[in-house]
């Protein structure tokens, strides 16, 4: 069994004596707590006059969350990627007259199937959150947070590349449109759940 938590027992038992939350803030700081932690503790409870203090739902870890958003991130991933590569041939096509068709190809194939996936997944789990469970899905914040950091590496990775190019004298239209294709792809992945975190 775990061990019940000082900071929220205390709080309990402060609303519970009719204390007010600035009250409680102010002694918790006195004492040495942290804001954070002290907002999490408050957090904890509901902000309603119903005695006793109404708690809040817990964070979730379950089987169920890990499949769908595992899944999810997988077909993100693989969409995203071909997405670019897709584009990236015909910027050469364009350019250049060079067309591998076993590429083209492999990327419709993987666009097909991954594409689907995600959107079909996302839409489960938009439902998921108006029902409150997203929300306390500790999987979906992590893996959202490991999304978000993927793809701001790739894109300070590809903005260093491209200020690379431009000192060593090789920028060409080319290597700028391949360049912009990768930054606005993950730009876009950046800011959608980025977007999705704050709705949380």
């Amino acid at each position: 069994m775990s061990k019940p938590d000082p900071i929220n027992e205390f709080i309990r038992d402060a609303l519970l004596a009719g204390h007010s939350r600035d009250v409680i803030g102010a002694e918790l700081v006195k004492t040495g707590w942290s804001e954070r932690e002290i907002s999490a503790g408050m957090n904890a409870f509901a902000d309603t006059e119903f005695l006793p203090p109404v708690p809040r739902p817990n964070a979730m870890l379950s089987a169920r969350d890990a499949f769908y958003y595992l899944l999810l991130f997988t077909a993100l991933a693989f969409a995203s990627t071909y997405v670019v590569l897709l584009i990236h041939m015909l910027i050469d096509w364009m350019a250049e007259g060079r067309f591998r068709s076993y590429r083209f190809n492999q990327a419709i194939a993987v666009l097909v199937v991954a594409g689907p996936v995600w959107f079909v997944l996302n839409r489960i789990t938009e439902r998921m959150h108006g029902s409150g469970e997203r929300d306390r899905s500790l999987i979906r914040r992590w893996l959202t947070y490991m999304a978000l950091f993927v793809t701001a590496v790739i894109a300070g990775g590809q903005l260093v590349g491209i200020i690379f190019e431009f000192l060593q004298g090789e920028t060409t239209l080319v290597s700028l449109s391949k360049a912009a294709v990768v930054e606005v792809v993950s730009s876009s992945i950046f800011l959608y759940y980025r977007r999705t975190l704050d709705d949380a």
